[in-house]
């Protein structure tokens, strides 16, 4: 049986999905793409240079943001710094 947090947690999942939630096929516009996007960027250094994110900085050298990501977690890659 769930402990107590469990089954709130399921029942507020629940409770907030699909046609429950309010944002529920409302279009999404550009500002509110956006500001998630803003919102969800964090700045990173790399090799003395900044970068807007670790999305930015994988597409301008093609690398992957899994990969950008890894490194920024990594030990081996002290060139990769969270600045945000």
């Amino acid at each position: 049986m769930p402990s107590g947090k469990e089954r709130i947690r399921k029942l507020k999942s629940r409770n907030s999905s699909g046609s429950r939630n309010p944002m529920f096929g409302v279009p999404k516009t550009e500002a509110m793409i956006e500001a998630t996007k803003k919102a969800n960027s964090k700045p990173v250094e790399i090799d003395g240079e900044i970068y807007r994110s670790s999305t930015e900085y994988g597409k301008l050298f093609g690398i992957g943001v899994t990969t950008v990501l890894y490194r920024l977690n990594s030990p081996n890659y002290p060139n990769y710094k969270r600045t945000g």
